[in-house]
């Protein structure tokens, strides 16, 4: 497999041990303070989460894994556009989901939960990333505000899951989650006005 990183290339067999010499020379990389990882494209599919998971799951294929770095600047730019472009595309889904909860179509264990748990996480996650740096942006706040909102929701939502009640489940999306997921979209907008 070709590894990328800034502008090194490396060319490894498909073996655990290379996917820990992948990680060394990541880490190595990010010493400078500078720079921040992002995520990784495995064979053109980004990887945002459980990056050592999906490089084991698929370690025989591999053919090209590249990691993406970031200054701080680009870092932010990068988060606020995946945010914005997860919200957008969640928000239809979310909305099909929560009509499946009411009819019966759907129960709460279907994979569209699983999927919106990960993507929760994966909200809650970058913006404390973010809000980890020194350099945030302007009203950088908004979003902050926001993810000890969504810390809270998940922690109902995963007590409302264990009781297995689609109705409250929905209740909660339709009630919570997509007001949570329109002010996100709205501070993402804010945000992008007053400038990075």
């Amino acid at each position: 497999m070709k590894f990328i990183i800034d502008n090194d290339a490396y060319f490894f067999e498909n073996t655990v041990d290379k996917v820990e010499e992948i990680y060394k020379i990541t880490n190595d990389k990010l010493k400078d303070e500078t720079v921040f990882f992002s995520h990784f494209i495995i064979d053109g599919k980004e990887i945002y989460n459980e990056h050592d998971q999906y490089l084991l799951n698929v370690l025989d294929s591999i053919e090209e894994v590249h990691a993406i770095l970031h200054t701080a600047t680009q870092l932010i730019e990068s988060a606020i556009t995946s945010l914005t472009g997860y919200l957008e595309r969640s928000q239809p889904e979310l909305e099909l989901f929560i009509n499946d909860l009411y009819n019966g179509v759907k129960q709460i264990g279907a994979p569209n939960t699983f999927l919106l748990l990960e993507g929760l996480e994966w909200v809650k996650d970058m913006i404390e990333k973010i809000d980890a740096l020194e350099q945030r942006p302007a009203e950088w706040h908004l979003l902050v505000n926001q993810a000890t909102g969504l810390t809270e929701i998940l922690s109902e939502m995963e007590e409302v899951f264990q009781n297995n009640d689609p109705i409250v489940y929905a209740d909660m999306l339709q009630y919570d989650i997509i007001p949570l997921f329109q002010n996100l979209k709205n501070s993402c907008e804010q945000i992008k006005k007053k400038g990075l």
